[in-house]
């Protein structure tokens, strides 16, 4: 499979059982089986937050908090800042 993402191409060959979840502006096209037999399953999945750019920027200001807890552990600090995470969640779904 090769998705186009921006301005660059990515492929992916994936073992048996492996699965590419990809949104849904992204071109797509398979390259023909050449071995086995591929299965398709198409379905859709919706965020509870609209925005592109909000999902982005959620995952962002989760991401770091997660990288400052695993690297420095829990503090009152972070806690502030995952307590904002959720707000900013319940602020943002729809």
């Amino acid at each position: 499979m090769q998705l186009q993402t921006g301005q660059n191409g990515e492929e992916f060959r994936c073992s048996a059982g492996e699965v590419v979840v990809y949104p849904s502006t992204c071109l797509h096209c398979v390259s023909p089986v050449t071995e086995g037999t591929r299965y398709a399953c198409v379905g859709w999945i919706e965020s509870y937050v609209k925005s592109a750019e909000d999902r982005a920027l959620l995952f962002s200001l989760d991401a770091g908090a997660r990288g400052l807890l695993a690297k420095h552990g829990r503090s009152d600090e972070l806690d502030l800042m995952f307590q904002a995470y959720s707000n900013a969640v319940r602020r943002l779904s729809n």
